[in-house]
């Protein structure tokens, strides 16, 4: 395979000569083969690694000026499975119905929408069963995911594994991306994609962890979404300069809460500092509502 990209800043590709390093593994990524790096793509462990990342010295965006290349992310999203990370659906789904609550106290839900990596369907399944959406179409491409997703599709939606299968005429009267924006490589290039698919009075929403955050702060470098999967890493101030410098306006910004399973909080914790598994027999199984760092995001094209 091809050898790992260097790029310029995604979102205002000001040069990463003048980037400032923020945070890096040991060892950094950039400095491991490709094979090696293949066995720490999915799931925490203690001697966790990552590209390193840097400071924007324009836009301020947290990115990897060094990542891996399409023909290496092709193969590794192929033996991906989904975002639950072993989590219980329903705890994971009322954090779903949070995200919906936030976009729908600053957005009307109406019309077509879209959602871009909808994994198992779970923001999905609460567009499909709004009255207001007359269509759903979803692009995931995950296509082990696809056989419950296309029972969520509305009357002149479509399910799809990519943008090139949408028709480049057709508008939506919105979008959403559930941890999605940190995972592209070419970040302008697709949300002037998202620009173009949407009506002129269109809206986007998504959710991004949050390179602000306490917890970020708090665990540094053992933050897990400082993982090969993230390319970039927003924080509020960075998403609306993002945003704005691709066409879109009045952009607002709330923290989400996330629920979790007490015991699988704890199952990550463990991994992270290299706990042996055994002792999560102790820990009590309940759910908590947790603000950990994520953040959500709404926007209009107009």
């Amino acid at each position: 395979m091809q050898e790992y990209i260097q790029r310029d800043c995604p979102s205002c590709q000001f040069s990463s000569a003048t980037a400032k390093l923020v945070v890096q593994s040991n060892p950094p990524a950039e400095e491991m083969e490709f094979e090696e790096l293949s066995d720490f793509w999915r799931g925490f462990r203690k001697n966790t690694v990552f590209f390193s990342y840097y400071r924007c010295s324009g836009c301020k965006l947290l990115y990897c000026p060094t990542y891996f290349n399409n023909e290496q992310l092709k193969f590794l999203y192929s033996r991906m499975d989904d975002n639950s990370a072993g989590e219980d659906l329903k705890i994971l789904k009322k954090a779903q119905i949070s995200y919906f609550s936030i976009l729908g106290n600053r957005k009307e839900i109406k019309g077509h929408w879209v959602e871009v990596g909808a994994d198992v369907g779970l923001f999905a399944e609460q567009l499909s069963n709004y009255h207001a959406v007359s269509s759903l179409s979803i692009i995931e491409p995950n296509l082990n995911s696809h056989s419950y997703l296309q029972q969520l599709i509305k009357s002149e939606g479509v399910l799809t594994s990519s943008w090139n299968e949408i028709d480049s005429e057709l508008r939506f009267d919105g979008l959403v991306g559930i941890h999605v924006l940190d995972h592209l490589v070419e970040l302008k290039a697709e949300l002037k994609r998202i620009h173009h698919h949407l009506r002129s009075d269109g809206a986007v929403f998504f959710v991004t962890h949050n390179e602000s955050s306490f917890l970020r702060f708090l665990l540094r470098g053992k933050w897990p979404p400082f993982c090969l999967q993230h390319p970039q890493i927003f924080n509020r101030g960075s998403i609306e300069t993002t945003l704005q410098m691709s066409g879109f306006c009045s952009v607002y910004t709330q923290s989400s809460p996330n629920y979790f399973n007490f015991r699988h909080i704890f199952s990550v914790l463990f991994s992270l500092i290299g706990f042996h598994r055994n002792l999560l027999k102790f820990v009590p199984n309940f759910s908590l509502k947790l603000r950990l760092g994520n953040f959500a995001t709404v926007a209009s094209k107009s």
